[in-house]
């Protein structure tokens, strides 16, 4: 039995911004309104039975935007507006805010063919802490079709302790979009930095006798027979 591991997420300015959450809470509409055999059990499920698929939807946690953003494109910029009826540089002030990186920070062949050649940083107010020997990895929401996508990045938030500000990425667009307070912007993954070292072989009569066992029955092999349950509250 593992016993259950903590992470951390704490902010000078908890009581004033979106909570950090469990990414199981915030499962995309799309894969909730799936049928599971939308063409009969014989063709085989959906994605929506891909338990591998379900596992990076359901497990780590979210990082949301904290206010919603406003997002305009004129004469080749972007331009990002907050509520109006929010104090002057609030989010800003609440380490929310979005900002530019130096253009000479990453190459050309960095961007997607579909994305703004440019790299924006939203201010994280919030700091990790795991376990020694934990890191994170912070990349963006798995399987999900974001306008913004943040560069993957590992932290080793055992002995960092500060705020992990979050570069990111927006695809090209032609009208005035809102990024929605609560929007999942980063996901964050734990892991134990365990040494690993590849080998590369080749089938053996052993491994196709238990590939063949694991298909035996027509339904839910791999969740009856491999799966492990994950948890992350």
């Amino acid at each position: 039995m593992f016993s259950t591991k903590k992470i951390k997420f704490y902010s000078k300015h908890f009581s004033l911004i979106e909570k950090p959450i469990p990414a199981k809470k915030k499962i995309p509409n799309w894969y909730k309104l799936m049928e599971n055999y939308p063409a009969g059990k014989v063709q085989g499920g959906s994605v929506k039975k891909c338990v591998p698929f379900m596992d990076a939807l359901t497990s780590g946690y979210y990082i949301v935007n904290n206010f919603a953003v406003h997002v305009s494109w004129k004469d080749e910029k972007v331009f990002f507006h907050y509520n109006q009826n929010l104090k002057n540089g609030f989010a800003y002030e609440l380490n929310s805010g979005i900002k530019d990186h130096l253009p000479w920070q990453v190459s050309k062949d960095f961007f997607y063919h579909d994305e703004i050649p440019h790299v924006f940083k939203i201010d994280n107010p919030w700091s990790i802490k795991t376990p020694k020997g934990y890191s994170c990895l912070f990349s963006n929401p798995p399987n999900t079709n974001s306008p913004i996508r943040i560069p993957e990045a590992i932290v080793d938030t055992d002995n960092y302790e500060a705020p992990v500000n979050l570069p990111f990425l927006m695809k090209n667009f032609k009208e005035e979009i809102i990024l929605p307070a609560g929007l999942p912007i980063a996901w964050i993954m734990p892991f134990k930095r365990d040494p690993w070292k590849m080998e590369i072989y080749d089938y053996d009569i052993d491994t196709i006798e238990k590939h063949v066992r694991l298909f035996r029955e027509f339904l839910d092999n791999y969740k009856n027979k491999i799966w492990s349950k994950k948890k992350y509250d």
